[in-house]
């Protein structure tokens, strides 16, 4: 009886068969008890249970000229959890036009005309930029989705918080974007999105919550921006700030709950409204029903201070 080999180490979770003869296996060895197979000529160690992202990775590579694309790019970038709301183990992958289209179970093949810097090489993978996956997602994601995931793409990292410095795009990337491809299926409504976009939300329930008051027709607020007392000493960045009326808004998100952050909530209040300000606080039930009890709080806070609808 034969002696069970191990996986070399060289060897990644999943690998195409070119790989795993590279890095020594025999054609035995490749057949054997210790890979999975994942279709043709993909493999991966036993139990490693990969994702669809990690095999859309392998198919990618078994094809020089296709990118991981769409949703799966979406995933590969970490964009925010259930934007678009698309659950699904289905793989895209986007190729060049007039290139021979991915055709396996499971993939979503995609043919299209990419740029050359619409796509990089991340981790020894092709990938369409987060500024191409964006636009890719037009037709599904809606406006509010897009203005969502256009929103953490120009977001910009906080020191201590995020693994990187730099966001995962701009304004003008976009902008230049959607002028090299006019006529692409979805370009309208991003056009109408980006303008929505801003950069400083930190969360989708922020972007959701700044959407639905201004879709009420309520004053403009300001996006993390410093607010100060009439001594012009920095008070904190409100999620939502008016300047003009000073309300101040503020989502209160799972961390909230943390007994040192109510702590720290309750002293940045107290702080806001010993300088004229008007704190008001917006939970997650605030914004079912496309944020119509978030309005309302926000619309007294307003007309308190002098607004007048």
């Amino acid at each position: 009886m034969g002696v069970r080999h191990h996986p070399p180490e060289q060897l990644p979770r999943g690998f195409c068969v070119t790989e795993g003869r590279a890095a020594g296996l025999s054609s035995g060895q490749l057949r054997g008890i210790v890979y999975e197979r994942h279709g043709r000529g993909l493999r991966s160690v036993a139990g490693a249970g990969l994702d669809a992202v990690e095999l859309a990775a392998v198919m990618a590579r078994t094809h020089p000229r296709a990118a991981l694309s769409h949703v799966t790019a979406a995933r590969w970038w970490g964009f925010p959890s259930g934007w678009p709301p698309v659950e699904s183990d289905v793989i895209h992958l986007t190729v060049p036009e007039r290139s021979v289209r991915v055709r396996r179970p499971g993939v979503a093949a995609h043919q299209s005309r990419l740029l050359a810097d619409e796509v990089v090489l991340d981790g020894g993978v092709r990938v369409t930029t987060p500024a191409r996956t964006w636009l890719d997602l037009a037709p599904e994601a809606g406006f509010v989705g897009l203005v969502v995931l256009g929103d953490h793409l120009v977001r910009i990292p906080r020191s201590g918080l995020d693994d990187r410095s730099d966001p995962l795009a701009s304004v003008a990337d976009l902008q230049d974007l959607l002028h090299a491809h006019p006529r692409r299926k979805g370009v309208v409504l991003a056009r109408t999105a980006l303008q929505a976009v801003r950069v400083g939300a930190d969360s989708p329930q922020e972007t959701r919550l700044r959407l639905a008051l201004a879709g009420a027709g309520l004053p403009p607020f300001e996006v993390n921006v410093p607010i100060h007392d009439e001594n012009g000493s920095r008070l904190h960045e409100p999620d939502l700030s008016s300047v003009r009326y000073r309300v101040a808004v503020e989502y209160e998100g799972a961390h909230h709950a943390d007994p040192l952050q109510i702590d720290r909530d309750i002293r940045r209040a107290r702080r806001a409204a010993d300088a004229g300000w008007i704190e008001v606080r917006i939970s997650r039930t605030d914004l079912l029903g496309g944020g119509r009890s978030a309005v309302a709080v926000v619309r007294r806070a307003l007309i308190a201070h002098g607004w007048r609808p």
